[in-house]
């Protein structure tokens, strides 16, 4: 009888003790909080569990694949609370948290299988494709180191520059505060589009935006206006010429050579000639214009195009100068993701 009840006691426990495993586990919490479509809180859930658990050195296999899970589901719950947002720059901010833990994953080497690692790099390639970095180059020309601040939506940046530095930057608006030793601080506006690059020189605070080289369809445009300058030029000197030509055969004629058959025939062939010519200048004339017109076309044509962006909200109080233009897009929605689960122990 004793043994029986000990049996029955033992296999008791043997059930309970799993699923006070299982409750206790705070991936659980994580996973409910997802369920419950609070994405922002799922994320930092897993995000934390993530951090406190051993450096990769002291895990085995199993281990780092849940700790990679974690990471996972932690980026897959920040792209889900982007794709709820209705601001372009809200969303852009938590794709790139979202970046965050899949970074941590490859930086901690979490792939126990090499697939792994190019699914995350996928992964992160696409989260860079959603969000659209800018490229925003800041140049100093002069020979004191600037001090420059640049403040955006949920981004703060101080910058020693004493040559160039290049930074990856969201789309949207930036406030820049610029500052060189023993003078006043100047302050401008930077809106940058999604895959646009700019140049921002401390010196000039940045005056106009970055102007790229002519492209060889614009020089193309330029050498067919000038051959169209060249035959209107042309043409108007044959007109003109001509015209006083003829006019001055026609005096001559009159006053002259009326009663010498020889002469008048030269002068009537003269006059002939003349007449030709104007008729070549007005030609001249009218494929100049036509040149010229066809020059502009191609010219306007040629030229890059350039995309561009617009932020509602700014993230910072700085006084500023408009010194570049306003910009729109739109942020691509999230398809569905799977969530991975815990694996059971």
């Amino acid at each position: 009888m004793r043994y029986a009840c000990f049996v029955c006691i033992w296999s008791f426990f043997s059930l309970m003790v799993p699923l006070v495993g299982y409750a206790s586990d705070p991936s659980s919490t994580c996973a409910q909080l997802f369920r419950q479509e609070q994405h922002k809180l799922a994320a930092e859930c897993y995000t934390q569990i993530a951090a406190k658990m051993p450096t990769p050195d002291k895990l085995d296999d199993l281990q780092k694949k849940r700790k990679g899970l974690f990471l996972e589901n932690a980026a897959k719950a920040y792209q889900k609370h982007a794709a709820a947002q209705k601001e372009a720059q809200e969303q852009r901010y938590y794709y790139e948290k979202a970046a965050e833990p899949l970074r941590s994953y490859l930086q901690e080497r979490l792939c126990v299988k090499a697939y792994r690692c190019q699914a995350i790099k996928g992964m992160l390639f696409d989260l860079d494709a959603k969000i659209g970095y800018a490229a925003l180059t800041l140049t100093n020309s002069l020979a004191e180191t600037a001090r420059v601040e640049i403040k955006g939506y949920q981004f703060e940046r101080e910058v020693s520059l004493s040559g160039q530095e290049n930074l990856r930057l969201r789309p949207g608006v930036y406030q820049v505060r610029v500052t060189y030793p023993k003078q006043a601080t100047q302050y401008a506006e930077v809106t940058l589009g999604e895959r646009e690059t700019r140049l921002f020189e401390a010196a000039t605070m940045g005056k106009g935006p970055y102007k790229q080289g002519l492209t060889g369809g614009q020089i193309g445009g330029i050498v067919l206006i000038a051959g169209g300058i060249a035959l209107l030029g042309g043409g108007l000197t044959f007109v003109f010429v001509s015209k006083n030509i003829e006019k001055d055969l026609d005096g001559l004629f009159a006053e002259r050579f009326s009663v010498n058959a020889a002469r008048a025939t030269l002068f009537t062939d003269l006059k002939r000639d003349a007449h030709l010519s104007f008729n070549a200048g007005v030609i001249g004339l009218a494929l100049g214009a036509v040149v010229i017109g066809g020059g502009i076309l191609w010219f306007r044509l040629a030229a890059p195009q350039k995309k561009a962006e617009t932020s509602n909200k700014t993230a910072s109080q700085w006084p500023v100068s408009s010194a570049f233009p306003l910009a729109t897009s739109n942020a691509n929605a999230l398809p569905a993701q799977r969530l991975y689960t815990t694996p059971s122990f």
